[in-house]
């Protein structure tokens, strides 16, 4: 099981890694490209303005150029946050997920709020190490909310507990999941969740009503301390080790210690 586990978490992180290198790609090249096709636009309408000879169709044309190469840098925007929020590696988790639940709502029209009260106490390097799992969780699951809840409100909470855990939830007051949904064959949105909370020892709970809305919830335990790890390694007492041997050592360790009393009170030999 630990094995899988390291299995899954180094496989997501060589996923997270491609996305990375797809989002500068698209951010170095495509995006850059399409602000150059702009700017010569603009050129080109200024150009044509200050001739004072008004080619049939070109102005219609150079605006529809201009309209596209903007909804194409809009787009491009977009599928670079997809792939990799640059606002979760410089702002941390509940700024990124803030980012996400306003991008949610201009695009779905569905009214979401966030609740990251306590957060605040969380272990920072314990929640840089599972930012990218909750905001992926996050992620997926307001997708699933676009496609079949049917929403009108969404409410995102993410808190720290006493004992160090924290916990993810993403509830609508849509139409619920059907019985059985959740375990259909193409349910791969779910069965990702899983598999990446999974991979940082972490869980997944879903709940719902048919017709009362649905609540995912992620867990993910507090990181093990040094403390802990170390006490868990102590040194056998010498009285334990003792207790674990079997005869035949127990034997054998006192035939050793005869001999060696024997031979450091043997009397040295008379020369011949």
């Amino acid at each position: 099981h630990a094995e899988l586990q390291g299995l899954v978490a180094a496989q997501d992180r060589s996923l997270e890694n491609e996305r990375l290198r797809i989002a500068r790609d698209l951010h170095d090249g495509l995006q850059q490209s399409l602000a150059a096709v702009l700017m010569e636009v603009g050129i080109a309408r200024a150009a044509i303005a200050a001739s004072g000879h008004a080619v049939p169709g070109a102005t219609e044309a150079i605006t529809r150029i201009a309209h596209l190469s903007a909804q194409a840098i809009a787009s491009t925007r977009r599928t670079v946050q997809d792939l990799r929020p640059q606002v979760l590696e410089d702002l941390g988790l509940e700024a990124a997920l803030q980012a996400l639940a306003a991008q949610f709502s201009a695009h779905s029209g569905i009214a979401c709020r966030i609740d990251a009260r306590g957060l605040h106490r969380a272990d920072a390097r314990h929640l840089a190490a599972v930012g990218t799992c909750l905001y992926r969780v996050t992620q997926e699951a307001l997708n699933n909310i676009t496609k079949h809840a049917d929403a009108r409100t969404v409410r995102i909470a993410l808190q720290r507990r006493r004992d160090g855990t924290l916990r993810l939830s993403v509830a609508d007051d849509g139409v619920g999941i059907a019985e059985g949904a959740g375990r259909r064959q193409d349910a791969y949105g779910l069965l990702g969740m899983r598999e990446r909370l999974r991979a940082v020892g972490g869980t997944l709970d879903i709940r719902s009503r048919h017709g009362h809305g649905t609540t995912v919830e992620a867990t993910i335990p507090a990181p093990v301390r040094t403390a802990d790890r170390t006490a868990r390694r102590a040194p056998v007492s010498r009285q334990s080790r003792s207790a674990r041997t079997g005869p035949e050592t127990s034997t054998a360790t006192a035939t050793t210690a005869a001999i060696a009393i024997a031979i450091a009170t043997a009397e040295p030999a008379t020369p011949a």
